[in-house]
């Protein structure tokens, strides 16, 4: 059927992320160090509406994962970066985090639990991400993660997307707000 054409893709590829990031834009993406494994499978339907082509292929995507090891990734134009990137993601309908670790703001985590609605929310500007995570860290200062105030000159906060739903629990050994420490805590 030419004018809805199938396919079939079924992707291995192992990336040493330094390399890949001679194709990309650095002041846009920034950069990215370590290795990436990845297996992914999507099978469906090519539309012929223009602006689709995005939404037909991540629509198709069956299953598959995402692995990192060792990785780095430093956004351009921002001063937080993602290091220590280890682990695996589950890709497919639902995206789900294995054993998922990374450090974010000199604070180490791990991530386990899923999302839903991923592909959706990048193809239309309707869509909600929904989610549940569990997110352990020994050591977690929320004053590194806090968007200062308007007109401050400390912007070495982190500010989230609109449109997510993510129900997240923090697991801490130390929890630190300002000048109040707590241990042992669940928020």
């Amino acid at each position: 059927n030419l004018y809805r054409p199938d396919f079939s893709l079924d992707v291995e590829a192992s990336v040493n992320l330094n390399n890949l990031s001679h194709f990309i834009d650095r002041d846009l993406f920034g950069t990215i160090n370590g290795n990436l494994n990845t297996r992914i499978q999507a099978q469906g339907m090519l539309s012929r509406q223009k602006n689709h082509l995005a939404h037909d292929v991540m629509a198709s995507i069956r299953s598959g994962y995402i692995e990192f090891d060792d990785a780095v990734w430093k956004p351009g134009g921002h001063d937080y970066n993602f290091e220590d990137i280890n682990g695996k993601i589950v890709v497919g309908p639902v995206i789900s985090f294995q054993d998922f670790a990374l450090t974010f703001n000199k604070t180490n985590f791990l991530v386990t639990g899923s999302i839903h609605n991923f592909n959706n929310y990048f193809i239309d500007d309707k869509s909600i991400i929904n989610g549940n995570l569990y997110v352990y860290s020994k050591y977690f200062d929320a004053a590194s993660f806090l968007e200062t105030g308007h007109g401050s000159s400390d912007t070495t906060g982190f500010l989230l997307p609109g449109r997510m739903n993510i129900k997240t629990t923090l697991n801490a050994d130390e929890i630190r707000i300002g000048k109040f420490n707590a241990s042992g805590m669940k928020c």
